[in-house]
């Protein structure tokens, strides 16, 4: 698993969702975010809006669903993170 430092980039390419965690009900986080992802198409991205760096959930998808999503941090804290994250296959 390569989960080397995301580089901070500037994407103009479109979304087909957002998930704003700071909205959610506490535990429903994560569900949230892997149905939105699932129900993606390949080629789809979804962007993820977070009060913490979403390494940890980032290192899941790379286990569980590897090869699968790309992830482009927009925004990188420290109060608020924004991720693209585009499914591959």
């Amino acid at each position: 698993m390569n989960l080397a430092d995301p580089v901070l980039e500037a994407v103009d390419a479109p979304v087909d969702a957002t998930v704003d965690v700071r909205v959610l009900p506490p535990g429903t986080c994560r569900m949230h975010i892997e149905n939105t992802f699932e129900a993606l198409p390949v080629g789809g991205a979804v962007e993820l809006i977070v009060p913490h760096d979403p390494a940890p959930l980032r290192g899941r998808f790379a286990v569980e669903r590897p090869g699968a999503s790309v992830w482009t941090y927009l925004e990188q804290g420290p109060a608020l993170w924004r991720v693209r994250v585009e499914r591959t296959a």
